[in-house]
């Protein structure tokens, strides 16, 4: 294992950063849509020196959002997405219960490391890498399990239910108190 700090900002730390990027299989970037391009090291700079490299972005919106500069959080891409809405009691005066722990972005990841092995899949059989965008509002709402579908096919809006999956109609409890 190994670590490097560059400062993106100086000619220098640019420099390093595309002498690693040439070496890399795979380069992770987790920056604001447009920050990288500005400084001449974004996915399409680099991977125009090296057609192989996959170049995995995750960002809250997805890079080719119309409101890529709308700021989010975790509890603002959770709520976008869905996913409070299936988390918390049946007594639905009580607000949702939010997923703690940066649940977006660990979502997000999971979506990030299967786009970017699919891709190595690609990149063997053609010599081709490629630019993956990962949206966190996306992944979150695709982990919803079948509330989105549900909404859009049947327009059925599920409800929270206490210690069980969201459902059109509520179900039979699950816990039992002792």
């Amino acid at each position: 294992k190994r670590s490097v700090v560059l400062d993106l900002a100086s000619d220098q730390g640019r420099e390093d950063f595309r002498r690693l990027a040439a070496s890399a299989d795979i380069v992770l970037e987790g920056e604001d849509p447009g920050v990288l391009d500005a400084l001449g090291i974004d996915h399409t700079q680099i991977r125009a020196a090296k057609r192989e490299l996959i170049w995995v972005s995750v960002t809250p919106l997805g890079r080719r959002c119309a409101q890529l500069q709308e700021p989010a959080t975790d509890l603002t891409l959770l709520a976008a997405g869905g996913t409070v809405w299936s988390c918390g009691y049946d007594d639905h005066s009580i607000p949702p219960v939010r997923p703690g722990g940066g649940h977006a972005h660990h979502t997000a990841s999971a979506f990030a490391v299967m786009a970017a092995l699919t891709a190595v899949v690609h990149r063997d059989h053609t010599g081709t890498g490629q630019h993956v965008d990962v949206s966190m509002l996306a992944a979150t709402n695709v982990t919803t399990e079948v509330n989105t579908i549900d909404y859009l096919y049947r327009g059925a809006t599920n409800l929270r239910q206490t210690g069980r999956h969201a459902s059109e109609h509520k179900t039979m409890g699950m816990q039992v108190q002792t």
